[in-house]
């Protein structure tokens, strides 16, 4: 599912409200946006395409694929997510641990 939500195969816009929110607890989808905004935001060059003559400029690629221009925004909810997951590894493993069943010490016949 992170890799159907991360915004490479559905754009953020395109998805349905009642399933949009999975997109923001797929980590590919922030790795994914703070390298598109790393690549694109500094980068002054146009895209332009063969089929057509429409070119697009690098911020028009941000907006195009629904993101934003703060590069500290998925980083900040990259070490969220990172800090929430193992919370919740953490709490599954102290209160799941394995229970064995108590032994008695046995006798010692000679």
């Amino acid at each position: 599912l992170t890799i159907l939500f991360g915004g490479f195969y559905i754009n953020a816009d395109s998805m349905p409200e009642w399933i949009g929110w999975l997109e923001n607890l797929s980590t590919i989808r922030w790795c994914f946006e703070a390298y598109c905004i790393n690549e694109y935001k500094t980068l002054d060059a146009e895209f332009c395409s063969d089929s057509d003559d429409r070119c697009v400029s690098s911020l028009e690629v941000l907006d195009q694929l629904s993101f934003g221009t703060d590069l500290w925004t998925p980083t900040i909810v990259l070490a969220s997510l990172f800090a929430g997951f193992h919370v919740i590894a953490f709490t599954c493993l102290r209160f799941n641990r394995t229970k064995y069943i108590e032994a008695e010490e046995p006798a010692r016949s000679y």
